[in-house]
């Protein structure tokens, strides 16, 4: 028995699914393995595959748990005022878009091809692979401080540094599922199983937020926590043989050298040295840039009139409202999820008035009701996006169904959210009521969000200009005149958004101090008073110092925070809806994307056969390697294997034609497709 034998992406031979008549499965099983092995799509990807590069964000999402409530747990249960890290919190917010504007440049520049080749490595693994783990490392140690360390200079060390390994891990995620995905339907299924791992990432990393808040957290329980914190942030790694994928667009200096025994790395840091390194000082700060082409026309000749610079008038380009209306987006939905973000955790605490163990508990079930939604509806939306191929749709119905959908829900949500949470009486019930609609109304914007941040890439790297009257033209395809900066305009739309977060959370972090909140460190002032830290008495002590704390504070906090979360976000939702609608890239503009990304593709595919030609006609023999096999029109795509491309067929049916290697005992079998 043999089976039929694939070559991975990442160059490892792969074994297809079994057919039921092989005796090893059959029945549903068989057909069951041989549906999540089945290539699929443009990107020939089986859905393995696709869940594997969603696992990227499982380690992220564990390592945003942790920080997130970094800040509450040093002013609970270290005692440290909250008044000085409000003002570190705020500090460090604000240096979250200046780490996007470096991070994006980085990347599409290939700081990293030194130490890793493109030609090898692909231009977004080596980010995921170094800053994934420098993530890991930082949220594994952040709650057990060094006794010669100040905390305060702790808290500072590890999320500066766990911010800056999510930054370059989410910036190559971006711009890695941009490159890889290259249409709506299977950017819809990936951003889908990314809900999925994220709930994981959610769920090892909500155990962390639960043991640290719900529990006395002892000395020895947070060492334990180090280690499992890092073994489950680590668990995005699996993603980078995936990553390696994302290498088109290496220039084609450097795809010319990828041929045998010129792969080494100094001659590929050589290469990426003179051909991407080489940048004009006013070309560093390209996602400046990128914000620049969003101003409208006038503001920017008046810009330049200031400057006394009238020559630079005539060149400047018509604004590009695709970006500004994407820009808007962003903005809200930062400003949204920061007031969101900062005040859900006292909106349980103090306005339903929950002890700790209470409020464990709820968060624990609030948290179960919505992922179990979230389950259902990501399913639901998976299959009514996600089915049809929406670049040979000539009517655009999905994509104008999606639209219609994230615009819907997001107006409908904010309604619900005025009524549960700002005028009807606060309650647990209310609260369980509100998370699962909130799901259900926002589980769908996301798929919209992600398809038009890729379309904004799309169009910008296919070579469309924007006209007079603001709409984009397609002016041809290949590699030659393709803009390069996936990663700075993706840190842009980041740049933004991290931006507005740090201005909102700022202001609604400060007014809790104005609204009157006050804490006590009760694990100290009663531990100092027991005899252990497992004492029954000193729980007790903490339960009810903590249920003073509660009820000691002023209804004006209480008010303030319902109207945070009643009356401005549903406001900051409203201005969500508008610039979504608002969006150009859409109808006939998106069809003549669609096309220019498809010829793009098949430039590209072409480029990459006719260099793995002469190498494949030395493994495959001359009577394989004939010119229809490599031809831009037949079936299969082009894959690379270490520093060569090696094309590879589409394995669609264990009967379709293939070329098969002289030598099959010499390739391994069993990898995870």
């Amino acid at each position: 028995m043999t089976h039929a034998l694939n070559k991975s992406p990442d160059g490892v031979e792969e074994s297809g699914p079994p057919d039921a008549a092989s005796g090893i499965c059959c029945g549903p099983c068989s057909r069951l393995y041989a549906k999540l092995l089945e290539p699929q799509g443009p990107s020939n990807h089986s859905l393995l595959r696709k869940a594997r590069f969603a696992l990227s964000l499982t380690g992220l999402v564990v390592v945003f748990a942790v920080e997130g409530v970094a800040k509450d747990v040093y002013v609970e249960k270290f005692g440290l005022d909250p008044t000085i890290v409000g003002i570190i919190i705020v500090g460090m917010s604000f240096w979250s878009p200046v780490q996007d504007l470096l991070m994006g440049q980085l990347q599409d520049q290939q700081a990293l091809a030194y130490c890793f080749p493109p030609s090898r490595w692909g231009r977004r693994a080596p980010w995921l692979l170094t800053h994934a783990s420098l993530a890991a490392v930082a949220a594994s140690v952040t709650y057990v401080p060094p006794s010669g360390v100040s905390p305060y200079v702790w808290l500072v060390l590890v999320k500066l540094a766990a911010m800056w390994g999510c930054c370059g891990s989410l910036i190559a995620f971006d711009a890695a599922r941009q490159e890889i995905y290259p249409f709506t339907e299977e950017r819809i299924v990936v951003e889908g199983l990314c809900k999925y791992t994220g709930m994981i990432g959610g769920a090892g990393g909500g155990l962390v937020v639960f043991v640290m808040l719900g529990t006395p957290a002892a000395f020895q329980t947070r060492l334990l926590l180090v280690a499992y914190t890092l073994l489950f942030a680590l668990v995005g790694l699996v993603a980078v043989p995936v990553f390696r994928e994302a290498r088109s667009y290496v220039p084609s200096t450097d795809k010319a050298s990828m041929g045998p025994g010129s792969g080494s790395a100094s001659a590929d840091a050589e290469t990426i040295s003179k051909s991407s390194l080489k940048k004009t000082a006013g070309q560093l700060l390209g996602t400046l840039n990128v914000l620049w082409e969003a101003l409208p026309l006038s503001f920017r000749w008046l810009l330049q009139l200031c400057r006394r610079n009238t020559g630079a008038r005539s060149d400047e380009k018509p604004a590009n409202l695709a970006l500004r209306h994407l820009l808007a987006m962003k903005f809200w939905n930062g400003a949204y999820f920061a007031s969101i973000g900062t005040v859900l955790l006292y909106y349980v605490t103090y306005v339903l008035r929950l002890g700790k163990l209470e409020r464990a508990f709820v968060l624990a079930g609030v948290g179960a009701a919505a992922g179990t939604t979230e389950v259902v509806m990501t399913l639901f939306y998976m299959w009514c996006f996600g089915q049809s191929a929406g670049h040979t749709d000539p009517k655009g119905t999905a994509d104008r169904r999606l639209l219609i959908a994230a615009t819907s829900f997001r107006v409908l949500h904010a309604g619900v959210t005025l009524v549960l949470i700002g005028l009807l009486p606060a309650s647990v019930p209310l609260f369980v009521v509100w998370t699962v609609l909130s799901r259900i109304c926002l589980s769908c914007f996301s798929f919209w969000r992600v398809s038009a941040q890729c379309w904004l890439v799309d169009e910008d790297c296919y070579g469309s200009e924007i006209g007079a009257d603001g709409k984009a033209a397609v002016r041809g395809s290949g590699s030659e005149g393709r803009n390069m900066r996936e990663g700075v305009v993706f840190s842009a739309l980041a740049m933004c958004q991290n931006f507005s977060a740090a201005i909102f959370f700022s202001a609604t972090f400060l007014g809790l101090g104005f609204a009157g909140l006050e804490t006590k460190n009760c694990e100290s002032l009663c531990q100092t008073s027991a005899s252990s830290a497992f004492d029954l008495s000193a729980s007790s002590c903490e339960e009810d110092c903590f249920r003073s704390v509660v009820d000691g504070q002023p209804d004006a906090l209480r008010f303030y925070i319902r109207a945070v979360i009643g009356f401005w976000a549903p406001f900051c939702e409203l201005n969500i809806a508008y610039h979504t609608f608002s969006f150009p890239i859409k109808g006939s503009r998106l069809r003549n994307l669609y096309s220019a990304v498809s010829a793009g593709r098949d430039s590209d595919k072409h480029d990459q056969q006719r260099a793995a030609q002469p190498l494949a006609a030395q493994v495959f023999g001359n009577d394989q390697g004939s010119a229809s096999q490599f031809s831009p029109h037949a079936e299969g795509r082009t894959e690379f294997s270490g520093a060569m491309p090696v094309p590879t067929a589409r394995r669609s049916s264990a009967k379709s034609s293939r070329a098969t290697p002289k030598c099959l005992a010499c390739l391994p079998l069993g990898s995870w497709h």
